[in-house]
């Protein structure tokens, strides 16, 4: 099973290349341009880095948010197009599972965060794997209280709490409120932006889990609503 998988949900373009899970090629790429310009382009060197053609991809995986919006329709529409093209399924990945995915240790808990501006987060909680608090969009200080309350009443005791996903993550560790409301170290991970390797391993995973999509299913997940929205007053 040959996966395809990209990530346009943060400024770095993320595209992995994978066989059964095992990466073939890929990269993390700085923006040169945006996504549009340069997302092409980057899959067509990953192909021929691998000695694959695009008629060898078995399925296409794009992450469906939450971050930058105009990024993960990006994304989304060129997975749609080049499965449909190819009659091939796709697959969908969650930004903030593949930023955590690196950083999930034992006896932690590991926060992703995206920034969200205004002192909000795109941000969930997981230990070990398992989620903690659910992928939301909220304020830094609503959310790591409810993360204080939520480790109380579950009577869980990590060793440290573990922020990454983007440069926020340093910024939110040395926070003074942040880490007044918690007894345990909290700090930022080393290397704060995933490898493109975990976008494989995590869109065959979604694939061994039967969670294959028709390309018109594959749709994006906000997590706030967009400024067509907001000019409506109406968030689906």
């Amino acid at each position: 099973m040959i996966i395809l998988a990209i990530d346009t949900s943060t400024p770095r373009l993320g595209v992995s290349l994978a066989r059964d899970g095992e990466y073939l090629a890929g990269g993390s790429f700085d923006p040169v341009g945006t996504h549009m310009q340069q997302i092409l382009p980057v899959i067509e060197v990953v192909l021929r880095d691998a000695g694959c053609t695009l008629g060898q991809v078995d399925a296409f995986a794009a992450s469906i948010g939450p971050g930058s919006f105009t990024g993960i329709r990006v994304g989304v529409a060129t997975m749609q197009a080049l499965a449909a093209a190819a009659g091939k399924p796709c697959l969908a990945l969650n930004t903030l599972e593949v930023c955590a995915e690196d950083y999930l240790a034992p006896g932690e808990i590991t926060v992703p965060m995206l920034e969200a501006r205004n002192r909000r987060i795109y941000t969930a909680a997981y230990r070990e794997g398992q989620m903690v608090l659910a992928p939301v969009v909220e304020g830094v200080d609503e959310f790591f209280g409810r993360l204080a309350v939520t480790l109380r009443e579950q009577l869980l005791t990590p060793e440290a709490i573990v922020l990454c996903g983007d440069e926020t993550a340093a910024r939110y560790a040395e926070d003074e409120q942040v880490r007044a409301l918690f007894t345990q170290k909290v700090y930022a991970a080393e290397t704060t932006y995933y490898r493109p390797e975990v976008l494989g391993k995590l869109a065959y995973r979604a694939y061994q889990s039967g969670r294959l999509l028709e390309p018109a299913e594959l749709l994006p997940e906000y997590y706030a609503p967009t400024q067509a929205e907001r000019n409506l007053g109406v968030f689906v």
